[in-house]
């Protein structure tokens, strides 16, 4: 069992080796490459459940598709996250985890200003600003939503000029999750209040 700081890079150091001699076993014997027994286990209590962690935070959205679609996202980032924080991934994985991460909280941020824009336009930023005219957000988010979507437009691959190599932090995957967070209760602070006019 781990009790302390010591076991613990004990038990990391002992997980990395039998890891690395996992892989390379698999290497020179691939039939054993997709047979479940071998398969690593991934840890429990990393990832949401759709149901009983992620469906209360959106079920003021009453579109089951949509909460169910955005939880999806939500789970992949869980995962995401766990790779960027407890292992040693570096260099141009790492940042295209992080641009992954980006652009589904892009697309969450996509989905709840499309559903709540009565404009109804295909420019995201014309959106963002009819839910804000309407005050369903404050003037900081609208900023922070500009951001977002200026970010995750490295996903037009041919559209971009340079390499995205060193662009992606994981201080911005940070704030996009912030975010969502953010766009989500303001948007549903503003629903209940809407509905107790009726």
């Amino acid at each position: 069992m781990i009790s302390n700081k010591s076991s613990l890079a004990e038990s990391v150091g002992t997980v990395n080796i039998l890891l690395q001699e996992i892989v390379n076993y698999i290497k020179i014997n691939p039939d054993n490459y997709e047979k479940f027994k071998y398969k690593i286990k991934v840890p429990t209590g990393i990832i949401r459940n759709v149901y009983y962690d992620l469906w209360p935070e959106f079920k003021f959205l009453k579109t089951e598709a949509l909460i169910k679609n955005i939880s999806y996202l939500f789970i992949q980032s869980d995962f995401y996250l766990w790779l960027l924080n407890r292992t040693s991934i570096i260099g141009t994985l790492r940042e295209m985890i992080i641009k992954s991460g980006i652009h589904a909280m892009a697309s969450i941020a996509e989905s709840l200003v499309n559903k709540y824009a009565t404009n109804k336009s295909k420019s995201f930023d014309k959106q963002v600003n009819n839910i804000r005219t309407r005050g369903l957000i404050d003037d900081k988010l609208k900023n922070d939503l500009k951001w977002l979507w200026e970010i995750r437009e490295g996903i037009h691959l041919e559209l971009l000029k340079t390499s995205e190599l060193s662009k992606y932090k994981k201080l911005q995957y940070e704030r996009a999750i912030k975010i969502i967070g953010e766009l989500t209760q303001q948007l549903r602070n503003k629903t209940k209040i809407e509905s107790k006019k009726f």
